[in-house]
């Protein structure tokens, strides 16, 4: 089979030798051997780290910022009697910084280590993005950006932090500028084990799961209910069994409360199947006709697609209930899935 590279996956596919991490609009670039090792927390404020399997790592806060309610209540009095518009709150990454700085002072104490912290004069740190480059050093070493965009709404402190010995600016060197802190206009991406997907807006996520062999993840919103899995080990997890028999085995459990029927397909060039679905029973009926009574999304249709990735030993999967109009095509076509797009190797 003639394997198809589309565009949406070429946007999202990382640089040879690397691969993309995405969680809540923060997305960037490691070397592929590093792995997730820590993720908290909504898009408003959380961390994600990624180490490397020696003692480098890349991490990221992200915190919306707010004005006290005092100051904040009298902000809007002023600006209702001078007949203004609230102005939008702008911190000041000088004092964010400082607050950091705390944090790794009383870091230190711990480790007995005397924290050195040196900043440099706020300025342009890459492209559309201004902020203060910094470093510190104490028991560890790092260095890394801090800035706020005026996008999101948040302030993000990224950085990479090694060993004494390790070439931590360099490696920040690198790293840092791949780093993306919102949507853009094809949507929003995820990336999370090798699993580089683009959801379109409105939708949240709702739960992940993150296991040894798969990533699903859950999304809900207006355009309706989507979830997009990646299975690992697939040699292992098909055995003897077509991709048929092992879609029905492992994800129909999701589409109880639908009456569908499942063909054999093809997709970007690889063994595929498709499912449709429409909902069925008098319980699940009644839901869908109360929830469009009231103009919520009824998700009273469904379709899904799974399709093996020989090149990636992967199995993925993208399932979307709807009642309007169906994302399941522009997800699935925006899942990176090729060695030679992720630069781990080359197919012909």
């Amino acid at each position: 089979m003639l394997v198809v590279i589309t565009e949406a996956s070429k946007k999202n596919a990382a640089m040879p030798g690397w691969h993309t991490v995405g969680w809540h609009d923060i997305v960037f670039q490691t070397p592929a051997d590093w792995n997730v090792t820590a993720l908290t927390g909504t898009a408003k404020s959380g961390y994600l780290r990624v180490d490397s399997p020696e003692s480098l790592s890349f991490q990221v806060k992200w915190d919306t910022p707010r004005l006290p309610g005092s100051e904040r209540m009298a902000r809007k009095v002023k600006a209702l009697l001078r007949r203004q518009s609230l102005p939008e709150y702008v911190p000041d990454i000088g004092v964010v910084l400082d607050h950091y700085e705390t944090v790794l002072r009383k870091q230190s104490r711990r480790s007995r280590q005397p924290l050195r912290l040196e900043r440099k004069r706020p300025g342009k740190l890459a492209e559309n993005r201004s902020g203060t480059a910094f470093s510190w050093r104490a028991d560890r070493k790092a260095t890394g950006w801090v800035w706020f965009c005026p996008n999101c709404r948040r302030v993000v402190i990224a950085e990479v932090v090694g060993e004494m010995s390790d070439p931590v600016s360099a490696m920040a060197a690198r790293i840092l500028p791949t780093l993306s802190d919102h949507a853009g206009d094809e949507g929003h991406r995820w990336g999370l084990y090798d699993l580089v997907v683009t959801v379109p807006d409105g939708l949240t996520l709702d739960q992940y799961k993150l296991m040894n062999v798969y990533v699903d993840l859950a999304f809900s919103g207006r355009p309706g209910t989507l979830w997009v899995t990646g299975w690992g080990l697939a040699n292992l997890a098909l055995k003897d069994r077509s991709l048929g028999e092992w879609f029905r085995a492992n994800c129909t459990g999701r589409f109880k409360e639908y009456t569908y029927r499942i063909a054999d397909a093809e997709f970007r060039g690889h063994p595929a199947v498709r499912l449709q679905g429409l909902i069925s029973g008098v319980l699940p009926v009644a839901k869908a006709i109360y929830r469009r009574t009231f103009l919520q999304p009824s998700m009273g249709r469904l379709e899904a697609l799974a399709w093996h990735c020989e090149a990636e030993n992967k199995i993925y999967v993208v399932g979307h209930a709807f009642q309007v109009k169906s994302k399941l095509n522009e997800v699935a076509e925006s899942v990176v899935c090729h060695s030679e797009v992720q630069g781990r190797g080359s197919q012909k």
